[in-house]
């Protein structure tokens, strides 16, 4: 069997599971027999990625939002003699959907995700100082970003990803405070400065919609590493659509570089790190990009990249 349907199904408030019986007649109208492995009996979404491709599973058709990417991505990429002949399918069913939107995935029908093409895409691997590794796909971000995902995650998404995250913006930036830290980027930038968050990005989206590095692409082997200062509320009351329309470089106090290897440092406090949504622990990181690390099929077409 070529193809497997993993899917999580409590995601986007049980969007998964109701969107199941229309993936599972779309794959095997156009791919053949598939094997439909749900998350949550037993193991995770890492566990079945894991599964699959050790039974040598071609296909992987990812059915979540966010975070369901970053559990498949890092099952695959903490896999012993990784297969590169693999091809991950990702049919946004969350709450954020920020990947899919540099995918071209948003807002498409499930027929014309599963008809794009296929091309590599770079991941970023995170080193915490205790030995740990962590992969994303998308963006990974510290300070009042990663702040903001933690109470999202911690608080209902049913009214939708837009309001979840507009509220919980304004709930992390009424109680932030900057935080200064050392920056590292290759060996280009070293600095010290006081932030409201440093992004590494690979995609160009966070916070459900927010354009946050307008410039960044999926496969050109660099991280957008966008920094943002003395962000407040009420500056992101009077820019949201700035921030959400790919301008949020033209603010005051926001700035980007670009590297294939940063290293953040708190100076004082600590320092909350979110990848893809996702709170696997706090800085200081090392953050570098692994080129052409994951095969996805994806409308490309509807997206800027270099595919």
């Amino acid at each position: 069997m070529n193809t497997a349907i993993i899917v999580n199904p409590v995601s986007g408030a049980g969007k998964g599971r109701r969107m199941l019986p229309r993936v599972e007649k779309a794959v095997r109208r156009i791919f053949g027999d598939a094997q439909v492995m749900r998350s949550g009996e037993g193991e995770g979404v890492g566990a079945l990625v894991r599964r699959a491709v050790a039974d040598r599973v071609e296909r992987l058709v990812v059915v979540g939002g966010d975070g369901t990417v970053n559990e498949a991505v890092n099952g695959f990429l903490s896999m012993e003699g990784q297969r590169p002949d693999v091809a991950f399918v990702f049919l946004p069913a969350g709450t954020g959907g920020d990947f899919a939107r540099s995918t071209g995935a948003a807002g498409q029908s499930i027929d014309d995700v599963l008809a794009g093409s296929t091309g590599q895409v770079d991941a970023g691997e995170i080193c915490f100082a205790d030995g740990r590794r962590h992969f994303f796909v998308n963006i990974a971000s510290l300070g009042v970003s990663a702040v903001i995902a933690h109470g999202v995650n911690e608080r209902s998404k049913r009214l939708g990803g837009m309001p979840a995250f507009v509220a919980g913006t304004v709930r992390g930036l009424l109680s932030w405070r900057d935080v200064p830290v050392r920056l590292q980027i290759d060996d280009t930038v070293d600095q010290e400065l006081v932030i409201t968050s440093v992004a590494a990005a690979n995609g160009r989206f966070l916070g459900s919609g927010m354009m946050l590095a307008p410039d960044a692409l999926l496969n050109d082997g660099l991280l957008d590493v966008v920094v943002l200062q003395e962000m407040r509320l009420r500056d992101f009351v009077m820019n949201a659509r700035r921030l959400y329309g790919g301008k949020v470089l033209s603010l005051p106090g926001a700035t980007c570089y670009r590297g294939r290897e940063i290293t953040v440092t708190p100076l004082e406090g600590r320092l909350l790190l979110e990848a893809d949504g996702e709170i696997p622990g706090e800085a200081p990181v090392r953050i570098r990009v692994l080129p052409g690390a994951i095969r996805i099929l994806a409308p490309w077409h509807r997206v800027k990249t270099v595919i």
